[in-house]
């Protein structure tokens, strides 16, 4: 399977900004991103088999407050979007992932920065997009064990007609 994912164009805007005599920094932003994945099951085919198409606004803002000179407190939200180029057992394309994460903690800095940690709390969920099960049974061969040789003779599926089982070398 030859495959070709193109992001069309990705769009940023972000600003930052400090209040509260630069006690108080934000970070800000917004990318628009418009994907096309394209996908060819043979490299003799000049029409591709398969062509997603995607878009999203994912934000971001942040902010950071310094408590005093060596402690501060932080919140990050962020979303995303990935193009995942896996395709089903039928060859149907799986759509984007989309992400979202969520972080907050503190930071420590003491001795001019020679002694620095973090402890932070973060979560990240992703929807879409595929992943591996190595359990599962491949959808074609089961359907094809479940035919009878006539059936999967007609079946369209099996588009050469045979009645070999696919798995005999």
């Amino acid at each position: 399977v030859l495959q070709i994912a193109a992001f069309q164009s990705v769009k940023r805007l972000r600003t930052q900004g400090a209040f509260l005599n630069e006690r108080l920094h934000t970070n800000i932003g917004v990318n628009k991103t418009n994907l096309k994945l394209v996908t060819w099951n043979s490299g003799a085919s000049t029409v591709p088999d398969n062509e997603y198409e995607a878009d999203k606004v994912s934000p971001m803002y942040g902010a950071v407050f310094d408590i005093n000179d060596h402690l501060s407190v932080f919140a990050l939200y962020a979303t995303s979007l990935f193009p995942d180029s896996s395709k089903d057992s039928f060859g149907n394309q799986f759509s984007p992932q989309v992400g979202k994460s969520i972080e907050g903690g503190l930071k420590l800095e003491l001795m001019e920065g020679k002694i620095s940690g973090t402890v932070s709390y973060y979560q990240i969920t992703q929807t879409g997009g595929s992943q591996r099960d190595p359990n599962a049974d491949n959808t074609t061969t089961a359907r094809w064990d479940r035919l009878t040789p006539t059936e999967r003779a007609a079946d369209p599926q099996f588009t050469n007609g045979s009645t070999e089982d696919p798995n005999d070398f």
